[in-house]
């Protein structure tokens, strides 16, 4: 089941970053942040026993809706939680107002390169040494279809 984040379910959102984001891991004061924050939309992935195994964050300003985060616990990938996170993600942002949807991925993250084109998504540009790492960010978008 895909839903809106609330606040009990920080502690698990807290523990995903962790663990799927390492030294680039949200803080849970950011993540905090992010529940609440103006334009934000946080959707968790639970499970049959309410545990949070996904999430996707996204910011929706004006017609254009930014990717900030999506991830599923090891345990549940290769399930299309993931898939389904993008595309509630999409559809929420569509029904205010945004016409495209943007992200920023490592150049060097080939299996998430993949994902994003399987969902139609193009690269714009690059971003040189974006992450701490080194590595480039690749921007990509995709369009989004009019919600009426």
């Amino acid at each position: 089941m895909i839903l809106r984040a609330a606040d009990e379910d920080l502690s698990m959102l807290v523990r995903l970053e962790a663990e799927l984001f390492g030294t680039d891991a949200w803080s849970e004061a950011s993540l905090l942040a992010e529940l609440d924050a103006p334009g934000r939309l946080v959707l968790v992935a639970t499970s049959e026993v309410g545990a949070v195994v996904g999430y996707a964050v996204t910011l929706v300003a004006g017609d254009v809706a930014d990717l900030l985060r999506i991830g599923v616990d090891p345990a549940h990938q290769r399930q299309g939680l993931a898939s389904d996170l993008l595309d509630k993600s999409r559809t929420e942002a569509a029904s205010e107002g945004a016409t495209r949807m943007l992200l920023e991925v490592s150049a060097a993250n080939a299996p998430a390169i993949e994902f994003y084109r399987a969902h139609q998504f193009v690269t714009l540009d690059r971003r040189p040494a974006y992450y701490r790492d080194g590595t480039d960010a690749l921007i990509m978008q995709r369009l989004l279809p009019d919600p009426s």
